[in-house]
């Protein structure tokens, strides 16, 4: 397709009388991000319900968890290991 002759920048368009078909301007879909994913899905609400309700993203959310707890753990043994270590040098 050619460009309007009516506005020759702009791809053709319903509103003019050359008759074109496609829009004016090009306008990009929202997109949303996913945290736990580290991936985009569309930014419609189904879609990102699609997408937290999926395996894959169960399985994420999941795993970040459990990393989560166990990090925690972790925190709390290194804690009462400096602690035994004060109590011994003292």
């Amino acid at each position: 397709p050619s460009a309007c002759p009516t506005r020759p920048a702009l791809v053709p368009h319903a509103s003019c009388a050359c008759g074109g078909a496609m829009t004016e301007w090009w306008v990009s879909q929202k997109k949303n991000w996913c945290e736990i994913c580290r991936v985009w899905t569309g930014g419609h609400i189904q879609q990102i319900l699609k997408h937290k309700n999926g395996r894959m993203h169960q399985e994420h959310e999941e795993k970040m968890l459990k990393e989560a707890r166990q990090r925690e753990v972790d925190r709390e043994k290194d804690k009462k290991d400096v602690l035994n270590q004060i109590e011994q040098i003292e």
